[in-house]
């Protein structure tokens, strides 16, 4: 949905039953995504991965393509210990931007947010003004909290993603694409 709470697109899992069934949430997949006409306009692919593995070549990572088919952008998990970090490539493959999260991602009782910076290094530039230090944000992710009563009673996530508005548009459709490896990692269960 957009700000004015239209419905702008739809996503669809594309997987197998067996898959679902034995491995959960580290399931390989291709998201679909549909404009308000039913029109195909990005595929979001998740190769299988393992999860909570030791073994740094199976980071989790996603292909963005739009149209379908034809790559845009890649979404690869960082090695970390403590926070969960992700770097957003081009159709190049050169690195972009960086997605980083909190320490603890467990959405109890608040919103969980990942920003967005293109700062590429480890230490993030930052500038200080009358609340602080502050980092140069391009965008933030929010797993929003629903309230007690919808997070006990189904299993719909809601997120809000924000950018800047003259970030390039297949940036855009990446970071569209690393909501869905997020919400895979942390809170599919």
């Amino acid at each position: 949905m957009n700000a004015a709470e239209q419905y702008v697109y739809f996503a669809m899992e594309v997987s197998s039953p067996l898959s679902k069934r034995c491995l959960g949430s580290a399931r390989p997949f291709t998201m679909i995504i549909l404009d308000r006409n039913q029109q195909e306009i990005m595929h979001i692919k998740r190769p299988l991965r393992c999860r909570n593995c030791c073994c740094f070549c199976c980071l989790q990572r996603i292909e963005v393509q739009v149209p379908p088919g034809n790559p845009i952008g890649y979404i690869e998990q960082e090695v970390t210990f403590m926070t969960p970090r992700f770097r957003v490539y081009n159709e190049a493959r050169q690195a972009v931007l960086k997605v980083e999260g909190p320490v603890c991602t467990a959405a109890c009782f608040r919103d969980v947010d990942y920003y967005v910076t293109e700062n590429l290094n480890l230490n993030p530039v930052v500038t200080v003004n009358e609340r602080g230090p502050q980092v140069e944000l391009v965008g933030k992710l929010s797993k929003t909290w629903m309230g007690i009563l919808h997070e006990a009673t189904t299993d719909a996530d809601h997120y809000a993603l924000n950018f800047k508005p003259d970030l390039d548009v297949t940036t855009k459709a990446s970071l569209l694409g690393i909501s869905f490896l997020i919400d895979f990692m942390f809170y599919d269960t």
